[in-house]
């Protein structure tokens, strides 16, 4: 097939000298989604397409203010031939032969990763999703005309959604609320009908629905029809692709989804990061003219870029802190196979002289090594155990429950072992704290971790430690421990929350800290220490009001 290109009649500042026109279709406007871009106020955002043929070019004029001409001759549709003139509004472009063989099979490479793509009628092979789980849904690919359903307050709504979501990013308890409240945006800004988001499991692994929504129950669920090679095309060529009526598509007649529930616009988003693509984000809609206009378009593939990335670096994150913590973990079993073998000595003496009492009958004596056996085997237990705990991915899961009822509960459990220490355990609870959306057993691990690290930092007779709750000035959730015991040296407080790091020498494995860090990072929350050599440490858990499912913030009463 002869190919052509665009050469601007006149110069006109921000034109090229030529436009080659690389065998597909393309479009013209002052919109900078456009391939051939026109910054002139004659011509629309949206102006019109060029279509290759055999012989020229086909012209179609998009409903353009100021009009698209051939030769100075208004038309809506026409064959632009070699020599002829053709104007969009005031710009004139003359068709010329483009002196590149037909075999070179080279295309001039797209200039945004989002663009304008054209409609395809080639069967394609479809995969059926349930949309009791979650429904895929996407469709062609059409070039679509400008949209005049945008208002004034449109960029302005969007604008506060795109604020909306560094919220969500921020406070999501995990990806699958994550993903649920990011569509949940989604239908605020775009008049979708139906959504899902397809994650893959893995880099080769397949597409899967995480999340869901419909508008309404007037939108009932049921198979829908997904266009695997759309969605394959998609991700492999980093496009997002719209669709204006799929009824009329004949990719789609087989579908009786389509048909049903007369889908009349779809769209499909990758969610593109920099390392790679995870996913899509599928939209569709029943609305009957430009359901979707590329201004949705352009702000959903900006959504879906936010997400991806967020949900990118959230991973490489979590694979570092793996590699980071298993690391960890093996010099910390090298630590305890050592301190296993020291304990183990002591097990085989106290061993030795409990047979030799058996032999003799010494039972006294036998009762009183005893306990020494008892205590060495607990020791190794609670070291394995702590190690164990500590390799193991944090499980969380969330339900309603009273702050101040468990941590009234844990400390009544303690306060027996404390007070036989001399320590005493005070309780200043913020009663306007009520249920809250927590991880109570991961809470609990994580308060019993702070009070033995409390009580094990008292070495006096006047020991005292506080657990206290309150809010933030943001709302946010407080709780917090504080000992008067001997104090944490500053230079020490970088490193407290390290694996293997102990400020209580052979005695402990160092993984007690590092655990309740790792869970409150798994959860969402923020743990601070404060610490005065010599008058005690403060450690602080903040949970952020919106994590915790609390409505109005109240009055900041952080704790004393």
């Amino acid at each position: 097939m002869q190919r052509f290109c665009l050469r601007p009649i006149k110069p006109s500042a921000g034109l090229k000298d030529s436009y080659p026109l690389m065998g597909r279709t393309i479009a013209v406007g002052r919109h900078p989604f456009n391939d051939i871009v026109i910054q002139d106020e004659s011509v629309s955002r949206f102006h019109a397409r060029l279509a290759p043929q055999d012989d020229g070019l086909q012209v179609t004029d998009l409903n353009s203010r100021n009009g698209t001409y051939l030769e100075q001759e208004r038309v809506e549709t026409a064959r632009v031939g070699p020599g002829q003139a053709v104007a969009f509004g005031n710009i004139a472009f003359r068709c010329e032969p483009l002196a590149v063989p037909s075999s070179s099979g080279e295309e001039v490479p797209d200039k945004y990763p989002i663009r304008l793509v054209i409609r395809d009628h080639a069967q394609r092979p479809l995969l059926e999703a349930d949309a009791r789980r979650g429904v895929a849904v996407t469709l062609a690919e059409l070039l679509a005309a400008p949209s005049e359903r945008e208002t004034a307050s449109g960029p302005l709504r969007r604008l506060a959604t795109l604020y909306r979501l560094t919220t969500i990013l921020r406070c999501a308890p995990d990806e699958s609320r994550l993903l649920e409240d990011c569509l949940g945006l989604v239908f605020d800004a775009v008049p979708a009908d139906r959504g899902v988001i397809l994650l893959r499991d893995g880099p080769d692994g397949e597409l899967r629905p995480r999340a869901a929504r419909s508008r309404g129950p007037g939108f009932s669920p049921g198979p829908i029809a997904v266009s695997r090679t759309i969605i394959d095309r998609c991700m492999r060529e980093r496009v997002a692709i719209v669709s204006e009526d799929a009824t009329s598509d004949e990719r789609f007649k087989a579908s009786h989804s389509v048909q049903l529930h007369e889908i009349r616009s779809t769209m499909v988003v990758p969610l593109a990061a920099p390392t790679a693509i995870l996913g899509v984000l599928c939209l569709d809609t029943r609305q009957l003219v430009q359901a979707f206009s590329q201004d949705d378009l352009h702000f959903t593939a900006t959504l879906a870029g936010d997400i991806a990335l967020f949900l990118d670096r959230q991973r490489m994150s979590e694979e570092s802190l793996r590699v980071g913590e298993m690391a960890a973990v093996g010099e910390v079993i090298t630590d305890l196979a050592h301190n296993v073998k020291n304990i183990l000595q002591v097990s085989e003496s106290a061993a030795s002289l409990m047979d030799l009492y058996v032999r003799s009958g010494d039972l006294d004596s036998l009762r009183k090594t005893w306990p020494k056996m008892e205590r060495t085997l607990d020791l190794i237990s609670s070291l394995v155990k702590e190690v164990l705990d500590y390799s193991r991915a944090p499980s969380i899961n969330r339900t309603r429950c009273g702050l101040n009822g468990l941590i009234a509960r844990v400390c009544e459990n303690v306060k027996p072992e404390f007070e036989a220490k001399g320590i005493a355990l005070r309780l200043r609870l913020d009663d306007r704290i009520g249920d809250l959306n927590l991880d109570a057993c991961g809470l609990e691990r994580a308060l019993l971790n702070l009070l033995v690290n409390a009580r094990d930092a008292v070495t006096h007779d006047r020991g005292e430690i506080a657990v206290a709750t309150g809010s933030g000035p943001g709302g946010d959730v407080v709780m917090s421990v504080e000992d008067n015991g001997e104090g944490i040296p500053a230079d020490r407080l970088p490193r407290l929350f390290l694996p293997r790091f102990s400020t209580k020498g052979e005695q402990g494995t160092g993984l007690g800290l590092a655990m309740v860090k790792k869970w409150t990072s798994a959860v969402g929350a923020t743990i601070q220490v404060h610490s005065v050599v010599g008058e005690g440490t403060r450690f602080v858990l903040a949970f952020p009001r919106e994590m915790t499912g609390l409505g109005t913030p109240t009055a900041p009463t952080a704790p004393r």
